[in-house]
């Protein structure tokens, strides 16, 4: 007869709590989880999968007390007298735990809320002195979900508690002060879940190009996406114009389109695409950026971040049929560790494609060279220092090239300043205006994105504005 869940609970908590009784039982100088797995007839695959089951459902019920039971009916359960009726056995429980409840200290639990957004929770938990040590056990237990939330301090101190059953029972009252994340926590657990949903939601795109023979002797293809601003939301009667995720899709492909079929008749070696910075709106859950909210937004920000990656994979996907591709990535202060994330999310799904190569490094600034050109990007500098920066930090590129570009973006306008034959090329974008950049006056510019034809001997040769109409 096999034992239902709340008969193995019953037995796995008297065991974690009593372990020189299971002595004689298992037979065993040392019980462990595994005897005790295999002396109930392997209802776990292991006997860690057995004291996670009891550890879990414990953690579920808000405490990690010891549960306790009549002793009865564990002594009946572990040496194989069981029950006629399932529900007595039920009951018996409940009121076991009903009892145990009436012994738990009166204590007055608080939660107080800060006016920075930061919390204070005041609590009794029964902690072990690993447990004590363990930061994502302490705020589970303060029901705070670690990736959302990180502690500021804790402080414990010990409760000695008289109960029925045990005598003194250790508890320990808990105050910790917490305040929410304002970077996405990415583990291997949150990236797998990305790829899981993208790879269930995925279909190859049919983009509106004419495929043609990859010629080694072309130029280079630069397709900039700069300050594209996914989850921005504005409104027309504070913005003086409207833009959402849909827009921002929408305007995202229609470049892509644009230059594709601008490129068709070119002979293309290579291609770049460039993300300038700022293809996310906000950088957190809490919709900040560098701490400072973003009020007007469209998506969440997980809806943000799986659709900006897929958009990049229809994209690169798109690309990736006229030539290989290379994606660039600049950090821009809109959203600087989303990008990070969301290329990491890029470069696993395209591991294996030699066709396709991610920039994934940190830096502020990078540099591409083709042929006798030398590209600076970054999401922004200053035109002033320009000059110096790139015969500084590329000087083993600069006496093998004669042409010298910085592209960057920022300002959501075209600007070009030549400094010394460095040209600046500030880049402009495709998105709307904020309430906030309308209210700053920063408005007239025309929409548009900016695509360039690289030759590796003569440096540009070729620049196409994708202009967008409402």
């Amino acid at each position: 007869m096999s034992k239902s869940k709340d008969e193995l609970y019953s037995i796995g908590v008297d065991f974690k709590n009593n372990r020189d009784k299971y002595k004689k039982i298992l037979n065993s100088k040392n019980p462990s989880w595994n005897d005790l797995n295999e002396h109930q007839g392997f209802p776990f695959k292991t006997g860690e999968h057995y004291r996670q089951f009891i550890k879990k459902r414990q953690d579920r019920d808000g405490t990690l007390k010891k549960l306790e039971v009549n002793k009865e009916i564990i002594n009946n359960i572990v040496l194989g007298a069981y029950f006629s009726e399932e529900d007595n056995i039920s009951k018996t429980i409940e009121r076991a735990r009903l009892k145990d409840k009436e012994t738990l200290p009166n204590y007055k639990e608080s939660v107080e809320i800060k006016q920075d957004n930061s919390q204070v929770s005041d609590k009794v938990i029964p902690l072990s002195d690993e447990e004590l040590k363990d930061v994502n056990f302490i705020l589970k237990s303060h029901n705070y979900d670690p990736e959302a939330w990180t502690l500021i301090s804790a402080k414990h101190s010990i409760w000695n508690v008289n109960t029925k059953v045990d005598g003194v029972k250790k508890l320990f009252s808990s105050k910790i002060s917490v305040r929410p994340r304002t970077e996405i926590l990415l583990n291997e657990d949150n990236i797998t879940k990305i790829l899981d949903n993208l790879i269930k939601k995925y279909s190859i795109p049919f983009p509106k190009y004419i495929k043609h023979n990859l010629n080694k002797n072309g130029d280079l293809l630069i397709l900039n996406i700069a300050d594209l601003h996914y989850g921005l939301k504005s409104y027309l009667e504070t913005s003086n114009n409207e833009y959402d995720d849909v827009i921002a899709t929408n305007r995202f492909f229609y470049v892509i389109n644009d230059v594709i079929n601008r490129i068709k008749h070119k002979e293309i070696d290579k291609i770049i695409l460039l993300n300038l910075g700022d293809i996310c709106n906000f950088d957190t859950p809490y919709q900040t950026t560098k701490g400072t909210p973003q009020t007007d937004h469209s998506v969440s920000y997980y809806q943000m971040f799986t659709k900006v990656s897929d958009l990049l994979i229809k994209a690169i996907d798109m690309l990736s049929q006229i030539a290989p591709v290379e994606v660039w990535n600049c950090n821009s202060n809109h959203d600087r560790y989303t990008t990070f994330g969301i290329f990491q999310v890029l470069n696993s799904w395209y591991r294996n494609n030699d066709n396709v190569w991610i920039d994934v490094g940190t830096l502020d600034r990078k540099y591409i060279k083709y042929g006798r050109v030398l590209i600076g990007i970054s999401h922004d500098i200053n035109e002033k220092s320009a000059f110096k920066t790139i015969h500084n930090e590329a000087k083993e590129y600069i006496s093998d090239c004669d042409y010298l570009y910085w592209f960057v973006a920022h300002q959501h306008k075209l600007m070009v300043v030549d400094d010394y034959g460095v040209e600046i090329r500030r880049l402009p974008t495709v998105s709307s205006n904020s309430e906030w950049s309308y209210s700053q006056s920063y408005t007239g510019t025309v929409k548009k994105s900016q695509s360039f034809v690289v030759s590796k001997e003569y440096g540009i040769i070729d620049i196409m504005n994708t202009v967008i109409r409402d």
